[in-house]
């Protein structure tokens, strides 16, 4: 896979960064691939991170000395995620044409290589297409091929050098993000249809990012996705799983919505769709799904039941 290399980025979750590396050494296919991981320093200012982050980069160098495809970078200082990861992957993009990106608290299936190397091959001449999404919301999607969003999302995906490259030029020019940001405010179809059909408030965490420290590279990438009306692609079913909604992430969320399980017809491979653009019936159903789970009510429940 000479054009093609993975990204992993770790902080300070030992735990969590065993099972990634467990299950991505698992996938097929994965020693044919270089696996760049980015370990970020710890911050001072936060009591026991230093030792944590220790404990992380010790498990790497073992995962490194049974697995010789391995480049580690570890950072002299505390970037966060936005920068760690931003930098991290724009670096891999001036070796490879294309690159696989995940977080340390994921868990992949054994097939998540697959669908991604063949995801990348069969579209990298779309244009349109901006991103290739290992996990799948827990729809109905009425079929097992792949199909394709206008959302994006941050669970173990893929991207082009080339349209990386628009994202970062996108995401330093604040004029262009602040105008973009007041055309959907004061549109309420723009609105509405970024805010997936009124289901969820991406608007306000856009917001948030523009008017303080809000730590999120993901809500630029979907303003950039949105902006340019491009489509993402997304497995039938989950081959992705998030372990970080145990309280140890940024987000402190305890909710595991999100790892619901459909229930799907096997199949021994992944189709795709005939036709590349947006499955209207979908994104309909994601809307659903989210006004559902992330409602005043659900959360509620949820608390009362912790």
């Amino acid at each position: 896979m000479r054009n093609i290399a993975i990204c992993l980025f770790v902080y300070n979750r030992y735990c969590h960064t065993k099972q990634v590396l467990r299950s991505l050494s698992q996938c097929r296919n994965f020693t044919n691939f270089r696996l760049y991981i980015f370990s970020d320093n710890f911050n001072a200012s936060k009591k026991d991170d230093k030792s944590k982050v220790n404990l992380v980069r010790n498990e790497i160098l073992k995962f490194k000395k049974k697995n010789k495809n391995i480049f580690i970078k570890f950072s002299k200082t505390n970037l966060g995620l936005y920068k760690n990861l931003t930098k991290g992957i724009s670096y891999v993009l001036t070796k490879y044409n294309s690159v696989i990106v995940l977080e340390d608290d994921l868990v992949v299936d054994k097939n998540f290589l697959n669908f991604m190397i063949n995801s990348l091959e069969k579209f990298k001449n779309k244009k349109n297409i901006l991103q290739i999404s290992g996990y799948s919301y827990p729809i109905n999607c009425n079929s097992n091929d792949a199909y394709f969003l206008n959302l994006t999302s941050c669970w173990g995906w893929a991207t082009w050098s080339d349209r990386w490259r628009a994202f970062i030029k996108f995401s330093k020019d604040k004029k262009l993000i602040r105008q973009v940001y007041n055309n959907i405010k004061y549109d309420c179809n723009k609105k509405n249809n970024f805010n997936i059909n009124g289901s969820y408030n991406y608007l306000k965490m856009l917001k948030k990012q523009l008017t303080s420290q809000f730590n999120s590279w993901g809500i630029l990438f979907y303003l950039f996705s949105f902006h340019k009306n491009f489509l993402n692609l997304f497995p039938p079913s989950t081959l992705v799983v998030n372990r970080g909604f145990d309280g140890s992430g940024s987000h402190k969320s305890t909710s595991n919505v999100f790892n619901k399980v459909v229930i799907k017809k096997k199949s021994k491979r992944i189709g795709y769709p005939r036709i590349n653009k947006l499955n209207s019936h979908n994104q309909k159903q994601v809307g659903i799904f989210l006004l559902k789970e992330l409602s005043l009510v659900r959360k509620i429940i949820h608390y009362l039941f912790k």
